[in-house]
């Protein structure tokens, strides 16, 4: 299993080096910063899986203004009180730094498994509004179509490759023209997946964007049982 990458932020030197040994020995990969600046920085520089903001850096800027910038963005997670959290995911102050690891592990896991989950409860096509975008022409609808059988697919299996190959940028592009694709032909959960595609392939995760790949492969399958009805219509 890969190890999961946490970027920290805790100005306080002492107070981070006995958190990242504790991270650290529960075989997470960690990097220490001490300030908003740092932590922005190492994020445009490479990837990290989890944002971990620890429990005494509650005068730092404002954990959006740190991620809005960053393409592919972390799991925010705080530790204790930040007046500016919002929708981060929470350690409550009361967990030990030895259990932090732990934690930081759940959490990943059950935002990771949310992400999914909401892909999946979106619908495998849109025929309605489909049809109302092509205002009814079934000609052009089965064009349409057809060209999903012939481009999409097979860039569905030249992104298997990339990925196979380790040429994950490629798979990245290759992966935003196939969620173009995707959302001309109304198909939001096949859409959502290849959009979760390319932000994994970016930032070189590898586990994420097999995960990603699996579930993109599955729900473009549904889909295509649902356009050969309507070829067959």
């Amino acid at each position: 299993m890969e190890i999961l990458k946490v970027l920290l932020l805790e100005k306080d030197p002492s107070h981070a080096a006995r958190i990242a040994a504790s991270l650290s020995s529960g075989n997470l990969d960690v990097v220490t910063v001490a300030t908003s600046e740092d932590a922005i920085s190492a994020l445009a520089l490479r990837h990290f899986d989890v944002l971990l903001l620890a429990s005494t850096v509650n005068s730092v800027k404002s954990p959006v203004t740190i991620l809005e910038s960053n393409r592919a963005t972390p799991v925010l997670v705080v530790w204790g009180d930040h007046p500016d959290a919002g929708d981060a995911l929470t350690i409550p102050a009361t967990v030990p730094e030895q259990d932090l690891a732990r934690e930081v592990l759940r959490i990943y896991g059950d935002a990771d498994l949310s992400r999914d989950a909401a892909s999946n409860a979106l619908p495998v096509f849109d025929a309605v509004e489909f049809g109302s975008q092509m205002g009814g022409d079934q000609a052009l609808i089965h064009e349409l179509v057809g060209l999903f059988f012939e481009d999409s697919m097979s860039q569905l299996q030249t992104i298997r490759t990339m990925l196979h190959d380790g040429d994950n940028q490629t798979a990245s592009r290759l992966a935003h023209s196939l969620k173009g694709a995707l959302g001309s032909l109304r198909a939001p959960r096949a859409h959502s997946y290849a959009a979760i595609l390319e932000k994994a392939a970016a930032a070189g995760d590898a586990p994420r964007s097999r995960r990603a790949f699996a579930a993109l492969e599955k729900s473009m399958d549904e889909l295509a049982l649902e356009l050969r009805a309507i070829l067959a219509a």
